[in-house]
Parts: C-alpha cells; structure tokens; sequence
C-alpha cells in the first residue's frame, strides 16, 4: 500500500537485471530501462500491428539509413538491434502511438 506521507522517491526496476533477456545481459548498464532490450522480433511485431499494410520497413531503412536487407535481418533476429535501427523502429513507432 502506497503512503502518501513516504517522501521516498518509488523504486525502480531499471536495475534489475533479472528481467533481462539472457542474450542481452552482456550489454546490462545500471540505469538502463527495461525497453531498451527489446529485440528485432519485438519491434517488428509491434510495428506490423500498428501499421498494418504499410511498408514500414522502407520507412525504418530511410530514418536508420541502413540497408534494407539490413534492417530486415535485424528485425528476424531475437536480439537487440543496433541503436540505430533501434531509434528509427522507437521513432516509427512514437509517431504512429500518438
């Protein structure tokens, strides 16, 4: 139960690892935020519902200027793809959630 009277800022679960996907523990820093480990798979999978019939991949290979062949490998792969193709897939997907 929440007190009102806690000053005590919540306590976050951005340090805990345990809620890291194994293949991405190599890259855990202290501080970072769960969806920062979202995996290709995740992101290509969110992006196909959110954008259903749409080319998005072309749209994810203009923001991240990576190949599309690239990109596409990345978005099958069940790791975290490169902080490029990672921003452009975060970018996409904040404008279509809006």
């Amino acid at each position: 139960m929440n007190d009102p009277l806690n000053t005590e800022p919540p306590q976050s679960d951005a340090r805990d690892i345990s809620r890291v996907p194994d293949h991405a523990k190599n890259n855990f820093r202290p501080g970072m935020a769960e969806r920062e480990f979202r995996t290709g798979r995740h992101f290509a999978l969110e992006l196909a519902q959110h954008l259903p019939g749409q080319d998005w991949i072309a749209r994810l290979t203009e923001i991240s200027g990576r190949r599309r062949d690239e990109t596409e490998w990345h978005l099958q792969e069940d790791m975290v793809p490169p902080e490029d193709i990672r921003r452009a897939c975060e970018t996409l997907l904040a404008a279509t959630i809006k």
